[in-house]
């Protein structure tokens, strides 16, 4: 089945959330044995979002990191309004990407 939509990809965004956890502290919290976390599974860090953080939050930050680098060259585009609607945070106490 061909599909011919005009659309093309203009930017990726990518969040990582701030709380870095080592596979060791996973270790002590559930009485592993040292090592094996990683050895079963291969990563050695994981990040781990804020209890707080909300799934339009981080997708706002993944927006925002793709956009803000073609925001200079967006000068005149369509694209533009995109960036100022972006740019809202919170109406009335709720979130809005």
């Amino acid at each position: 089945m061909d599909v011919n939509l005009p659309l093309k990809i203009i930017g990726l965004g990518r969040y990582l959330p701030p709380r870095i956890v080592q596979s060791s502290g996973l270790e002590r919290i559930y009485a592993l044995p040292a090592g094996w976390v990683e050895r079963r599974n291969g990563v050695r860090e994981r990040r781990w979002a804020c209890f707080f953080s909300s799934a339009s939050g981080v997708g706002k930050t993944q927006i925002l990191d793709a956009i803000m680098p073609l925001k200079k060259i967006a000068n005149g585009h369509p694209f533009s309004g995109l960036v100022r609607v972006v740019d809202v945070e919170t109406v009335s106490g709720q979130n809005y990407v």
